[in-house]
């Protein structure tokens, strides 16, 4: 159900949207009572049932049939004008021609939410040109043209073929019984061996295929109206390699991001839809916002460095850097009207493109770049996004950059008071919008007085949402982090308690400074919950997987908990490296059984690639090394992604840093 377009839009020639009027829940409940109203084998029966009652109803009366999920209703002639209809007014094709109106290309990835609808998608058209017969009788033996509205006499001639005159016997011939029909084409056939191709039997054996081919069948020589057809110089920028990147992306590199198997994710429900969506947009002719297209080019960027990396190939990694360009242009641009009112871009776009640079900008070894547009992230969710009503798939792009930015905290070499992140905490906090944080905006400890008693408790929505980088103890039902990256929140949570914990401890300047004994006590809490962590649930991992995965996800849970507890004791206690070599070897180990499970395939490898640099970087003995350095090689080479090889060099900066270290100390205590 939609809401009408406006007058105003239809004479203006203004792109036009459709709104949904149910939410998204309230549509699966309708499909789900639709389903469980009947047995999937009677569903046929009851149409059957319908259509046998349809025939036998008299024309004189209206008439009123359901069975099951299923209802027909028919109405007798009125010779009134409905006022609503006088109201509404219908256009006449001529009024279209005038109006010279332009469809535009709606967005599949709409959601129910009203608040962040991005567009609805296209009706599909057939290809068939000939009309049901119910539709034909109806309008022919029930309507008479001066009782009807002009462009349902239009629609008459057209279907009675009145407008076929000379058209060379197309009517004799096509349109014979089981002669309509188009003969399947070979999946492999070219556009150049489209007019050569052999045509069905029926047309070529009936009075006119002389006259036809195949393209005529796809295609039949009907002039549109003039206003209605493309323009001869039309300006479509669509990449020629982009269907191949996109398919590449949708194989190679999701398979990489996600420990799933199914379709599901945020990548599949949300980044790549849009991507696909922006496709067929460009392809029509449309134009698109800058947010669109700079996630849109960001994807395309991806893809060709991943093949880049794959094939060792220079072209692609032209290509690469071609669409890097493309997108940093519109992410400028898009930055500079991302707080306009009215709004040039929906919230979602706005994300989904600050998201896609930031994944560039891993994949570029520009870690600068990486920091800059997490806190534009976190500005635009704090901002335009913790004020509002969230739908689903919002929250899954919250829970998105929330997991990647606390890895990225753990690992990002600069400082937590770069000049940058103050221009940022000051932009939220005099926008006003600092009152929607649940969490401090510059990583301190949050307040609770006993951790266990605080992990019990359960949070309400607006903390549950609200808390972006996950500072409040307790358990938030509706968390989408076991769905997204097979972990509980739990986990994300103490890391973001040693976070926070460990910015207090080396800010010995700040006002809030905690104490030693107070930061002692926390640490012990943080510490005991850690070593309490169990795997996964075997009963949540069926609900968001086959059982296949649950191997995998027990691994990735283990290794996870490993690099948790090595970056608890470098980062709280300083732990010298050589206490902390068994959860070194164990995180290795899990790498190498998740690799045994999984047969090579590499799903869900850049969820351990952070467990795995985090352990590796402690190790100390070189054959624990190579293993670490075999693993990131293999995925790297599998899956095309920076990630892999950007950390397998950082590691090796890492590791001959330290050897210097060794070599210095030695030499020191011969001397």
């Amino acid at each position: 159900m939609h809401l009408p377009p406006s007058k105003d839009d239809a004479a203006s020639g203004a792109a036009r949207f459709r709104r949904p009027l149910l939410t998204e829940e309230e549509r699966e409940s309708m499909s789900r009572e639709i389903v469980s109203s009947v047995r999937p084998s009677l569903a046929l029966l009851n149409i059957y049932q319908i259509d046998e009652e349809c025939e036998n109803a008299s024309n004189s009366r209206d008439i009123q049939i359901s069975r099951g999920p299923f209802g027909v209703f028919g109405l007798t002639q009125r010779t009134e004008t409905s006022p609503v209809s006088e109201e509404l007014g219908t256009p006449s094709p001529m009024t279209l021609q005038q109006q010279n109106i332009n469809v535009p290309f709606e967005d599949p990835g709409a959601e129910a939410d009203s608040h962040d609808d991005i567009m609805a998608s296209p009706p599909e058209r057939s290809l068939s040109t000939k009309p049901s017969q119910p539709t034909v009788s109806y309008m022919t033996e029930r309507d008479s043209p001066s009782q009807r509205p002009s462009y349902l006499n239009s629609m008459e001639d057209w279907w009675l073929m009145n407008s076929f005159e000379d058209m060379n016997g197309w009517s004799d011939g096509m349109l014979q019984p089981d002669s309509y029909r188009i003969q399947e084409l070979p999946e492999d056939i070219s556009l150049a061996e489209l007019d050569t191709s052999p045509l069905p039997d029926a047309a070529r054996h009936s009075p006119s295929s002389s006259a036809l081919s195949v393209s005529h069948v796809l295609n039949p020589p009907l002039s549109p109206p003039q206003s209605l057809s493309i323009p001869a110089a039309i300006d479509i920028t669509v990449p020629y390699d982009a269907v191949f990147l996109l398919k590449h992306y949708s194989t190679t590199v999701l398979q990489s991001l996600t420990p799933f198997r199914h379709s599901k994710t945020p990548w599949h429900v949300l980044f790549l839809p849009h991507a696909k969506s922006c496709l067929a947009a460009l392809t029509l002719g449309e134009s698109l916002d800058d947010a669109s297209l700079c996630a849109f080019y960001g994807t395309l960027a991806l893809s060709a460095n991943s093949l880049a990396v794959i094939s060792n190939s220079q072209e692609w990694y032209e290509q690469f850097r071609q669409y890097k360009q493309r997108a940093l242009y519109h992410v400028r641009q898009m930055l500079k009207t991302a707080y306009d009112i009215p709004k040039k871009s929906k919230y979602k776009s706005l994300l989904l493109a600050l998201l896609t640079m930031v994944q560039i900008s891993s994949v570029s070894r520009a870690s600068d770049q990486k920091e800059y547009y997490f806190l534009e992230a976190e500005k635009l969710i704090r901002v335009k996004g913790l004020n509002r009503r969230k739908s689903r798939k919002v929250r899954l792009l919250h829970h998105c950059y929330t997991f990647e930015r606390l890895q990225h905290e753990t690992t990002y070499p600069g400082t937590s008071h770069s000049p940058y992140r103050s221009l940022v905490r000051n932009a939220i906090e005099t926008s006003g919008a600092s009152v929607y944080s649940r969490d401090s905006l510059s990583f301190r400890p949050s307040e609770w007085a006993n951790l266990d008693e605080a992990m019990t408790k359960v949070k309400d929505a607006d903390v549950g949402e609200n808390d972006l980088h996950l500072q409040t103890p307790g358990i938030w039902v509706a968390t989408l982090y076991p769905e997204i990256f097979g972990v509980q929140e739990v986990y994300v949570l103490l890391l973001s308690l040693i976070i926070c914990l460990g910015r207090a401890k080396n800010d010995v300047n700040s006002t809030e400074n905690l104490g030693l004994r107070e930061f002692m006590r926390r640490a012990k809490s943080i510490e005991k919950r850690i070593h309490q962590l169990k795997k996964l649930p075997d009963v949540l991992m069926a609900e968001y997987d086959q059982r296949a995965s649950q191997p995998l996800l027990e691994i990735l849970c283990n290794a996870t908990q490993q690099a948790i507890v090595i970056y608890l004791y470098r980062t709280l206690y300083d732990v010298d490296s050589s206490m902390l070599q068994s959860e070194v070897a164990s995180i290795r180990d899990c790498l190498a059984r998740y690799e045994d499970i999984d047969d090579g395939q590499g799903y869900g490898s850049v969820r351990l690639a952070w467990p795995a640099f985090i352990a590796a970087r402690e190790a100390e003995d070189e054959g624990v090394r190579l293993a670490f350095l075999r693993w990131f090689n293999n995925n790297a080479r599998r899956s095309g992604l920076r990630v892999f090889s950007d950390s397998q060099a950082e590691l090796d900066m890492i590791w001959e840093e330290k050897r210097r270290n060794e070599t210095s100390q030695n030499i020191g205590i011969l001397v």
